[in-house]
């Protein structure tokens, strides 16, 4: 034991390495703590769904974004799950907004309010315009109202 500590002493590089890998696994072992967790209910997704966004919310609970294959692009449902991971609501929220489709960009909670950002692009006039809605937490549907946050020159019609 002791020639193997006076070959690595001899190699400053291999004691240091040596010394911090010692150091990772003691640190490690004194951290480890026993962890809960806590799993909801099983519940079956679509065919072809998958999770575009989870947003926190407040005491635990959370809002699951959820599109299903293409028509993601149309629509996608908004899953509000308490602390517990059950499902209280669920709404679907529709892209289309007049004859013009609208792309999904994000969902953010901030002060108690849901915002969600939506773009439109049009490959002619060669723009891209920026929006954002309210949704209600309670019923997660839509306001009326939509304005209109930014527009920016595109060649591909792509998002701002």
């Amino acid at each position: 034991m002791m020639l193997i500590l006076h070959a690595i002493m001899k190699k400053p590089i291999i004691a240091c390495i040596l010394t911090a890998l010692l150091s990772i696994v003691a640190i490690g072992q004194n951290l480890k703590k026993d962890i809960d967790v806590e799993l909801g209910p099983s519940f079956k997704l679509a065919k072809r769904a998958f999770h575009m966004d989870i947003i926190p919310l407040e005491n635990g609970e959370f809002i699951a974004v959820e599109g299903v294959g293409r028509s993601a692009r149309k629509e996608f449902d908004l899953i509000h799950f308490n602390a517990k991971m059950k499902e209280i609501n669920r709404s679907t929220i529709e892209l289309k907004v007049g004859k013009d489709l609208h792309g999904y960009e994000k969902l953010y909670y901030k002060n108690g309010e849901l915002v969600l950002f939506t773009s439109l692009g049009n490959k002619k006039a060669d723009f891209s315009k920026l929006f954002y809605q309210k949704i209600q937490l309670k019923t997660l549907k839509p306001t009326k109202q939509i304005i209109q946050v930014d527009e920016a020159v595109s060649k591909r019609g792509t998002s701002p």
